[in-house]
């Protein structure tokens, strides 16, 4: 079995924590969008074309709004989503 260690220097520490939060984040942003649209999805079926659209249009609102953020929970979104 290989395996491999890599030691991070300590002047590179703190950008290599940064690097670390930021894809935490991201991972997170993504894992809220899609359960968005998961729930979109169940929900599909019971909307109207107009509430569809509606909620599609919010989805990729969020998206322009909050690059590599995490959105608010709440579909009343932050005041800058509308």
């Amino acid at each position: 079995m290989n395996s491999a260690v890599t030691l991070v220097n300590r002047g590179q520490r703190p950008a290599y924590f940064d690097q670390l939060a930021a894809t935490v984040e991201e991972i997170g942003r993504l894992q809220w969008l899609l359960r968005q649209v998961i729930t979109l999805a169940d929900d599909a079926p019971g909307l109207t074309d107009e509430q569809l659209r509606d909620r599609l249009a919010a989805l990729g609102a969020v998206q322009v709004c909050h690059p590599g953020t995490t959105p608010p929970r709440s579909p009343s979104w932050c005041g800058r989503c509308e």
